[in-house]
């Protein structure tokens, strides 16, 4: 164990307090199944902290013919987050979306009866632009709860809530995503 680390990068992360940041998600969330996908090129973990958690225009391309699907969610109700899970000595990260899909409508029960356990890939902006990537080919997204409901009173939202893990962290993309029209 003594050389495991020789080559582990280190940097500074600076932050100005100055700097405008903006918390929160996007209102589109994009999916595609998981085997739909013919390139992911994973980043190195080698190079600056940034290139290694990015993956770079090239490096995500859908089959021909295949390509990304866009649902709204809900401003203010979704979070993206990657956690590390595991015991000390043994820690690996997770991609975890929390998301809300508003309305009780026939097309979401059809997207529960169709994707409930479907290996994909999400894709979601968060609010200053930044497209993020939860699941790879390899290691996909799966939805851990997807649960739809009515409300029971006015005050209440209806709609779909779902969490979505992957067993990989989450990616930064730099590239754009082709989001597909739908065919009648």
């Amino acid at each position: 164990m003594p050389d495991c680390f020789d080559d582990i990068n280190l940097e500074n992360i600076n932050h100005c307090p100055n700097d405008e940041t903006v918390a929160g998600l996007s209102t589109a969330l994009y999916y595609i199944p998981a085997p739909h996908i013919t390139t992911f090129t994973k980043p190195a973990k080698t190079g600056s902290y940034s290139e290694s958690a990015t993956i770079v225009s090239a490096g995500l391309v859908a089959d021909t013919g295949k390509g990304w699907k866009k649902i709204d969610v809900q401003i203010d109700k979704n979070q993206l987050t990657n956690l590390p899970i595991g015991s000390k000595g043994n820690l690996k990260l997770r991609g975890q979306l929390d998301v809300f899909i508003p309305g009780f409508k026939k097309a979401l029960v059809g997207f529960q009866r169709a994707h409930l356990n479907t290996p994909m890939i999400f894709g979601i902006p968060d609010s200053e632009g930044q497209m993020w990537i939860v699941g790879t080919p390899d290691s996909p997204s799966y939805f851990a709860s997807l649960s739809l409901a009515s409300g029971d009173t006015g005050e209440v939202d209806s709609g779909l809530t779902g969490q979505i893990i992957a067993n990989s962290t989450i990616y930064a993309y730099d590239g754009d995503l082709t989001v597909l029209p739908d065919t009648p």
